[in-house]
């Protein structure tokens, strides 16, 4: 059985698309026959020598339940298969040895700036003789956020050049690829958007949502960059929709709480309305044909999702409700479900070419 390591950045403690879009990637390569690990690795950055051990504790020792992060590493028990937590470049590399291909992907794992490390997740530690692969990697921007540094830039394609195929999550990233560093790329769908049912049904069945009597919201938020602003059209937004929205990150209650992962989909998956800027809450938002009420982010890169708008075929229609923020309602064309199936099928297809 060939085995395959993944790179990307499973191990967030505030992600939850980071998490889901792992466990998606995964459930398709082990539904393929392949033995699979997420290669677990945490670059040290500056100042968080202490929050590593904080979470390699949290990782090995039983802590409260109520503590934020255990959220997160509940959910990575339960759908993700890792190798031991690696901190250094030689670690990263010995660790790779034991795969056939390492493939890295899905989210912002080439936005430098997220990293941490540009090097280790354009896979510059794996080493010679082992397959590389991107899929749907994603550079979050436009443009790559590095073409100052000409240095980098330079040391990057030499890495890239090495990869057997690589995929982008973006149009954009294709430019990217082509015009910077001129290497050829695939446009694919997030992992999120090709899995089937029975991967969102396994995660649904773990949340106590599921069955109970608790009436789920009409109307739920995921704001990543929330402000006094956002707060104040959010109630405009409700008297509109005639409705309170609640919020999908956290509770309501005094010490915040982040929701269990499988709460946060299931939530999603009961609710009419989503109001949000985040790329994954979008996805599944298209994916169970909810009506979704979009604020652009150009903080956290506005062009992933302007790129899967076209790709789709989703209209953006603007919201007129006297809000000071823009927010955009998404409409499905009438051509969404042929662009859909199109790009799954695309996008499984460079799965099944790039592993051979």
């Amino acid at each position: 059985m060939r085995k395959l390591g993944i790179l990307n950045f499973q191990y967030s403690n505030h992600n939850y698309g980071a998490v889901l879009q792992a466990a998606a990637l995964e459930y398709l390569l082990i539904a393929k026959g392949y033995d699979v690990r997420h290669i677990d690795y945490q670059p040290l950055k500056k100042k968080g020598v202490k929050k590593l051990l904080i979470n390699l504790i949290k990782r090995y020792v039983p802590i409260n339940k109520n503590k934020n992060e255990e959220v997160f590493e509940h959910f990575r028990k339960k759908f993700l298969h890792r190798t031991e937590v690696v901190t250094s470049p030689s670690k990263f590399s010995k660790i790779a040895t034991a795969f056939d291909i390492v493939i890295v992907g899905s989210d912002q794992v080439w936005r430098p700036s997220f990293s941490g490390d540009p090097v280790g997740f354009f896979l510059g530690h794996v080493p010679q003789g082992i397959r590389r692969v991107s899929y749907a990697a994603s550079f979050g921007l436009d443009s790559w956020e590095q073409i100052s540094d000409k240095s980098l830039t330079e040391y990057i394609k030499g890495e890239l050049i090495k990869f057997d195929k690589i995929s982008c999550r973006e149009d954009s990233g294709v430019s990217i690829c082509s015009d910077v560093f001129q290497i050829d790329s695939v446009h694919v769908l997030d992992p999120l958007l090709l899995v089937d049912q029975s991967f969102f049904d396994n995660i649904l069945n773990e949340s106590k949502l599921k069955n109970s009597a608790q009436k789920n919201p009409k109307v739920v938020f995921y704001k990543l960059d929330s402000s006094d602003e956002f707060e104040k059209d959010l109630s405009i937004i409700g008297d509109k929709l005639k409705c309170v929205p609640v919020n999908l990150y956290s509770t309501d209650k005094v010490a915040r709480e982040f929701r269990p992962v499988d709460d946060w989909v299931s939530m999603i998956c009961d609710s009419e309305v989503i109001v949000t800027d985040s790329y994954h809450c979008v996805c599944i938002g298209l994916r169970f044909n909810k009506k979704i009420l979009f604020c652009p982010n150009d903080k956290r890169g506005k062009a992933r999702l302007d790129s899967l708008f076209r790709q789709l075929d989703v209209k953006v229609i603007p919201f007129e409700g006297g809000t000071k923020l823009d927010f955009y309602f998404l409409e499905k064309s009438e051509s969404f479900m042929n662009s859909f199936e199109k790009a799954r099928i695309n996008s499984i297809d460079f799965l099944d070419q790039s592993l051979r």
